[in-house]
């Protein structure tokens, strides 16, 4: 039977082995009169209230010892990674508290670094960049929502700004963009047309009126305040808008002198619209 040992902390008993002391060569026993969970725990708290004083000497043993630094941690980087891995999870907040001191205490020293990296072999550092950004692409998404969150009015502000100085740079970025997701935004767009009928066709009127310069504006409010007053049936015969695609009619054309006014708008079924066209509503018949 292992002799114990009380520990002069906790005053618990424990096998007198290097498993519950650390070695003490100068004791009679060869080992410590603290257990290592209280040694360790005393350290911890020397290390938190003496910050500044654990950093510096870490500092200088790193700087007289780099060779035996980098073959510990050679020779021990799966325990080391784990270790860090724990500690990182376990004290997310003090690592947070500590980076943000760093960054802002050598904020200098790290661009520099970072550029001296970038010129040393550029392509690695970008493909490095790439694979980072993929592997963490909701965390950046997320990050630069809540960044546009924040910045709404000045980013919008600079982006005008800047494309007020360069409109061809603009129209040239646009023009790539729209080549490259073709597809994509044509889907969108039908998507969006599908779900808003009353502003596609409210455009479409107000584009006919640009074209012959007809003063007077129609919205989409009007569009649904029509549809619900002719309960959703076309105005000339009695097939309902919502099996189609109704076209906003302007009831005395606007080549005929008619407005571009909520008062001279009826929704039709496209059959009905394209058979009146420029016609006046006493010229016009339905077939139906």
């Amino acid at each position: 039977m292992a002799t114990l040992q009380n520990c002069n902390v906790c005053h618990g008993d424990f096998p007198l082995t290097p498993e519950f002391w650390h070695r003490q060569p100068k004791r009679k026993s060869g080992l410590g009169e603290t257990c290592k969970e209280c040694a360790k725990q005393r350290t911890r708290a020397w290390a938190e209230a003496n910050r500044e004083r654990t950093r510096e000497n870490a500092g200088l043993y790193a700087a007289a010892n780099p060779v035996r630094r980098r073959l510990s941690r050679i020779a021990n980087r799966e325990a080391e990674t784990a270790r860090y891995n724990a500690w990182r999870s376990a004290n997310a907040d003090h690592r947070k508290r500590y980076e943000d001191e760093y960054r802002a205490a050598n904020a200098e020293a790290i661009k520099e670094r970072k550029r001296r990296a970038y010129l040393a072999d550029p392509a690695a550092h970008a493909a490095k960049t790439r694979a980072w950004a993929l592997a963490n692409a909701d965390r950046l998404r997320a990050r630069a929502a809540e960044y546009y969150r924040k910045n709404a009015e000045a980013l919008k502000l600079k982006q005008r700004e800047r494309y007020a100085a360069n409109p061809e740079a603009k129209l040239e970025r646009d023009r790539l963009y729209r080549a490259a997701n073709r597809d994509r935004l044509n889907a969108a767009i039908r998507a969006w047309k599908a779900a808003n009928p009353e502003r596609v066709r409210a455009a479409i009127g107000k584009r006919k009126a640009l074209i012959r310069g007809v003063p007077g504006r129609i919205t989409a409010k009007d569009v649904r305040t029509q549809y619900a007053h002719q309960r959703g049936t076309c105005f000339y015969c009695p097939r309902s808008l919502a099996d189609c695609q109704f076209h906003l009619d302007h009831y005395i054309p606007l080549s005929r002198g008619g407005g571009h006014e909520p008062e001279n708008m009826v929704l039709a079924c496209p059959p009905c619209n394209m058979a009146k066209g420029s016609k006046l509503p006493s010229e016009f018949k339905p077939s139906s």
